[in-house]
């Protein structure tokens, strides 16, 4: 599925700039990696509609991608490399977030989740994958600040929305459990990396 988006991409490069595609051309890698991108995303979305709208769950399915969009956007977490792995993570996701919010009702601890999700978006986020470099300075607190916003406004749906405040709850758990088990494979691959460098490796002088 990735080299037929990526040969879509390039022949509506190729139509957008009016001239044949050129890797080495900056200007042109970044439009077809900007097409690609919301070729993936549409694809997802259409997977989404057609998968939860033939189980009568379009709207719950909705409101979770639409938190997911406010948060974990910022926040980063598992990526993914291909094409089908990044689709199944996503459907699996709204699946998770849709059965469990209509049957596990997680309400009276919705204080802590919100407050764990905050903290998570203030001390980790965004988190580094191959698809996002490692942000510091500047763009680093500009991420933050807009995953702060979309928690509030996550918060604002949660108050608002009371059919759909369990499944609100479900995402940022799920993003809760996805962001520390992310965390603790990194500090185990570092701890990993770490011990291959043992005294046998110093150099002898």
């Amino acid at each position: 599925m990735e080299k037929l988006n990526r040969r879509i991409c390039v022949k509506l490069t190729e139509l957008l700039l009016g001239k044949s595609y050129n890797e080495k051309c900056t200007r042109d890698v970044k439009v077809c990696y900007s097409l690609e991108n919301i070729i993936d995303d549409v694809e997802k979305v259409l997977i989404l509609i057609l998968l939860f709208g033939a189980f009568g769950k379009l709207l719950e399915c909705f409101v979770c991608y639409v938190v997911i969009c406010f948060t974990r956007v910022y926040m980063g977490g598992v990526h993914m490399r291909t094409w089908f792995g990044c689709t199944f993570m996503t459907v699996g996701i709204h699946a998770c977030a849709v059965m469990c919010g209509s049957n596990i009702d997680i309400k009276r601890a919705w204080v802590w989740v919100f407050f764990i999700v905050l903290i998570l978006m203030i001390c980790v986020a965004p988190i580094p994958s191959p698809q996002r470099p490692d942000y510091t300075g500047r763009t680093r607190r500009k991420i933050k600040g807009k995953g702060i916003m979309g928690v509030l406004m996550s918060l604002v749906g949660y108050c608002v929305l009371d059919n759909f405040s369990n499944y609100i709850l479900w995402v940022l758990l799920l993003e809760i459990i996805e962001v520390v088990c992310s965390e603790i494979f990194m500090l185990g691959y570092h701890v990993r990396s770490q011990g291959e460098y043992g005294e046998c490796d110093v150099p002898v002088e």
